[in-house]
């Protein structure tokens, strides 16, 4: 009867995750809020993409399993994730550019500004490249200061979760923002023939990622004895802190074939499912009348 009554016992005590977890819950909100304003800014655009390639960049604080590295699979299972447009030319309209770099990042130059408006606005202002009579749709060189026929450095990229077609160029981005402005006040469709590349989400294969990993955003004060409980349960994981994305806070990353079900829905009562995010910015991608107009065709 005694050896009955310990193992209802047993099953009746919660798991020491929930112990944790129910604890940290009635002192604060272990739920995160990432503010698409603040977190996917004009520097953080690109990051999200380089955050599953932990294995290789410095920039990543990693905390792996004390028993298991599973950092490497996730990195290649990224790839169901994420699919990269190879560079190549096309016409691209101007009045679609609303890009945040623009000449060499370290120099500042777009980055401090949320559009080509702004960033004209406060810009020395150059000659008209044109005017209302311009005859072609095309733009040249001359009109923009930006030569795309020279190389690929000058380019456009494309990252699917933003509303932005960024354009990367050593040169030329005054004359070009100028352009730019001068189009959309004159209301005229103009164009450039220019590189372009994008990385964006899977539409066919996103589902499958998320079906293998949760994803959690994790408090800083709560990261390390969450990751010490899956150690003693010996729970493969990862935990990732990279700023431009989740600023002080850690992404932590389970198997779910390696996760009880009942750890899995203590994690998703309390913290913030970062799939759930990815899911909502796939949207804003499937949306994006730039993603529709340039690069579906190119994915599926």
């Amino acid at each position: 009867m005694t050896s009955i009554f310990n193992k209802v016992k047993s099953a009746l005590k919660p798991n020491p995750m929930a112990k944790y977890l129910g604890k940290q819950a009635l002192v604060s909100d272990l739920k995160l809020e990432l503010i698409f304003a603040d977190n996917f800014n004009s520097e953080s655009i690109p990051q999200l993409h380089d955050l599953y390639n932990m294995t290789h960049d410095i920039n990543v604080n990693v905390i792996k399993s004390r028993n298991h590295d599973i950092g490497v699979e996730i990195a290649s299972a990224a790839s169901l994730l994420f699919t990269e447009i190879s560079l190549h030319r096309t016409d691209i309209s101007i009045a679609d550019v609303n890009a945040f770099k623009m000449g060499i990042a370290d120099l500042g130059n777009m980055s401090m500004y949320d559009s080509i408006e702004s960033f004209h606005a406060h810009s020395e202002k150059y000659p008209d490249p044109f005017d209302a009579n311009i005859k072609t749709k095309y733009l040249t060189s001359a009109q923009t200061g930006i030569d795309f026929e020279i190389d690929d450095i000058d380019r456009f990229k494309l990252f699917g979760w933003s509303n932005r077609l960024i354009l990367e160029s050593r040169n030329g981005h005054n004359r070009f923002a100028h352009a730019a402005a001068l189009a959309k006040k004159l209301g005229k469709d103009l164009k450039v023939k220019a590189p372009l590349e994008a990385v964006v989400f899977n539409e066919l294969e996103f589902n499958d990622f998320t079906d293998m990993y949760a994803q959690f955003l994790v408090p800083l004060q709560q990261n390390y004895e969450i990751t010490e409980i899956l150690d003693e349960l010996d729970i493969p994981y990862i935990s990732v802190k990279k700023e431009e994305i989740t600023g002080e806070d850690y992404l932590l990353i389970v198997q779910r074939a390696n996760c009880p079900k009942d750890i899995l829905a203590v994690l998703s009562k309390e913290l913030t499912d970062f799939n759930e995010i990815l899911s909502d910015l796939l949207q804003a991608q499937i949306s994006s009348p730039i993603y529709q107009k340039y690069i579906k065709e190119n994915t599926v």
